[in-house]
């Protein structure tokens, strides 16, 4: 077998230079813009963990995610309720 036959068959089996990573994430909510603690919880669990600060979050809800300068925006909104 030729060195070259088998130095074209090698090049064949990479990746074909692709990378992929993980866009980073934002938590919007009530005008401000909440940075991801850790990329890997779920967006409920980072909901739960800024409602220890922002009580009203947690009975909010959670919108997206949506893509925007590279970035996952995921939008937290109060329920509105009626209370009585």
């Amino acid at each position: 077998m030729r060195d070259d036959a088998s130095k074209s068959e090698k090049k064949g089996n990479g990746a074909g230079g692709l990378q992929v990573s993980a866009m980073p994430r934002e938590f919007h909510y009530n005008g401000q813009i909440l940075p991801d603690p850790d990329p890997s919880l779920s967006p409920d669990r980072v909901k739960s963990m800024f409602a220890v600060t922002y009580p009203e979050l947690a009975t909010a809800t959670i919108e997206g995610p949506t893509t925007k300068d590279g970035k996952m925006i995921f939008t937290c909104s109060r329920q509105v309720g009626v209370k009585g």
